[in-house]
C-alpha cells in the first residue's frame, strides 16, 4: 500500500533590493544584475537565499509534531493536500535585522531593520558607491562633506530637488555619501532644454541629513529615523540653510563648496 506524503514550505518573507540614486519617481528599479551578500543578526534560525534582485527569508523553528516531522513554516500531510492544507500559518510579525553588500562594492553597504508579517515583501533602497556612478548628458553635482568641527560626514543622504518652468513641476535626484564624506548626484534624466528657461539655469534645493552618531566604520541604516536634516554652507556667501538653494545649469558637471573652503560644510540644528 503507498501513502501518499506531501511537503509545503512557507518562505517567510522577501526583502528586495532597488535602486536609490539617481531620478526618483516612476516605477521601481529592481538590482537584479548584481549579487548581494546579506548577513542576518536576527532571528537567530533565520537564513537568506540569494534570489536576482531579492533575498528570501527562510525559516524554519523546528518540528511541532512529531507524528508527522512537520513545522508550521513546513508541514507534512499524508494525504492529497486540500486548499486549507496550503494556507500559511497564523504566526505573529518578526523583526529581521542586518547588513547587505554587493559583492564588487559598487553599492555602498547598510544596515537594514525591518518588522515582516509571514509573507510579506520590503523593499530596501542601495546607493551606488559615487565611483560607480554613471554620469550622462544631464550634469552632476559632487562635493565632499564635512560637520563644523572638521570631522568628514559618512554615510550622508542627499536630496536635491529641481523645479522645471514653466510649472511647478519637480524632479527629485537622491544619492548618499560614502564613508569619507564624498558624494555624486547623476542628473541623468535631467531635461537639457526647457522653452522656458532655454540656456538659463534651473532653480533647485538641496536637502543633506545626517547620523551625527554614525562614523566611517559604522554601516548606516538609511531609513533609520536618526537621520536628520542639517544646514548647508551656502556657496554663494558661506551662510548656512537648509535646505540650500541652487542654480542648475543642465548638462554641467559641477562640484559644490561652501565659499572659502575646498568642501560643503554642515550645521546640525539648534
Amino acid at each position: 500500500m503507498n501513502r501518499r506524503e506531501t511537503h509545503v514550505h512557507h518562505a517567510w518573507g522577501c526583502l528586495d533590493w532597488q535602486e536609490g540614486s539617481g531620478l526618483q519617481g516612476g516605477h521601481p528599479r529592481p538590482l537584479a544584475a548584481f549579487a548581494f551578500e546579506t548577513r542576518l543578526e536576527a532571528p537567530a534560525d533565520m537564513q537568506v537565499v540569494a534570489r536576482p534582485g531579492h533575498g528570501l527569508l527562510w525559516r524554519d523553528p523546528g518540528p511541532a509534531n512529531a507524528a508527522s516531522g512537520g513545522s508550521p513554516l513546513h508541514p507534512v500531510f499524508h494525504h492529497a493536500p486540500r486548499a486549507v492544507d496550503l494556507l500559511p500559518p497564523d504566526l505573529p510579525a518578526l523583526t529581521v535585522a542586518g547588513t547587505v553588500h554587493e559583492r564588487e562594492g559598487r553599492f555602498l553597504p547598510r544596515r537594514f531593520r525591518v518588522t515582516l508579517s509571514l509573507g510579506e515583501r520590503r523593499a530596501l533602497r542601495l546607493f551606488r558607491h559615487p565611483g560607480a556612478v554613471h554620469v550622462g548628458a544631464g550634469g552632476s553635482l559632487s562635493g565632499h562633506l564635512r560637520h563644523q568641527d572638521g570631522q568628514p560626514a559618512p554615510w550622508s543622504l542627499l536630496m536635491l530637488t529641481v523645479v522645471l518652468p514653466p510649472t511647478t513641476e519637480t524632479l527629485v535626484f537622491h544619492a548618499q555619501a560614502d564613508r569619507n564624506g564624498d558624494f555624486l548626484i547623476p542628473l541623468q534624466g535631467l531635461p537639457l532644454a526647457r522653452p522656458a528657461a532655454a540656456g538659463g539655469a534651473l532653480q533647485a534645493t538641496l536637502d543633506v541629513h545626517c547620523d551625527l552618531s554614525l562614523h566611517a566604520d559604522a554601516l548606516p541604516d538609511p531609513d533609520a529615523d536618526a537621520f536628520r536634516p542639517v544646514a548647508v554652507g551656502s556657496p554663494a556667501d558661506g551662510q548656512f540653510r537648509q535646505p540650500l538653494p541652487l542654480s542648475i545649469v543642465p548638462g554641467n558637471h559641477v562640484r559644490l563648496t561652501t565659499h572659502g573652503r575646498d568642501h560643503l560644510a554642515l550645521r546640525p540644528p539648534p
